[in-house]
């Protein structure tokens, strides 16, 4: 069904990486073929709808302008659609960082046991615990950093989780040294090497 945008409420958007080259493909893709993929929401009491899965759609629909979003209602609570959405993917895949921030929601904000995602994710319980794991290791502004695709997250894995680790407050200095800056998987491991051998 169509669902008009501007009704869409977006509590689930800190959830996945904003990543700007990802939405101008799409907007292109979009422009010439049309939404090929249904958002995904659940309704809400109120009357309007909760946007799951889509986010990426969702801007790229704005940036041409579009009005209304092509959309699949799913007949479940936020938790068991968002559990549902990850199940669903297909074509890409959630970052590692991603995940985490989808089981700690799951689990700090809805209230299920690693033992129960770890079933109904088709994953492990330590899979589930290691996602867990890297939200909590990962200063927030450093994770703010990854969200806006500022740090890659392949970076922020091989780099920041181990610096993290070992002192959260240099990786969130690391991180604010940049200013802002974009920096690449392959810029963030010299930066990483250049910290560990240098001194105080």
């Amino acid at each position: 069904m169509e669902i008009e945008i501007r009704a869409m409420e977006r509590k689930y958007e800190a959830l996945r990486i904003h990543d700007p080259g990802r939405i101008s493909r799409l907007t292109a893709s979009i422009h010439q073929h049309g939404q090929l993929t249904p958002a995904l929401v659940i309704a809400l009491p109120s009357g309007g709808h909760l946007l799951i899965d889509g986010y990426a759609r969702l801007a790229a629909l704005e940036a041409l302008a579009r009005d209304v979003i092509e959309a699949l209602v799913l007949p479940l609570s936020e938790a068991d659609a968002l559990i549902q959405s990850h199940r669903f993917e297909a074509t890409r895949r959630r970052s590692a960082l991603e995940e985490g921030w989808l089981v700690a929601e799951l689990v700090q904000v809805h209230g299920r046991s690693q033992a129960e995602l770890a079933l109904r994710l088709q994953r492990s319980v330590s899979w589930v615990s290691r996602r867990l794991a890297l939200v909590r290791v990962l200063p927030a502004s450093v994770q703010a950093a990854v969200q806006r695709a500022q740090i890659p997250p392949q970076a922020a894995m091989r780099v920041l989780v181990p610096l993290a680790r070992a002192k959260a407050a240099h990786c969130e200095r690391l991180v604010e040294q940049l200013e802002g800056r974009k920096a690449s998987v392959r810029q963030m491991e010299a930066l990483y090497l250049g910290y560990k051998q240098g001194d105080a």
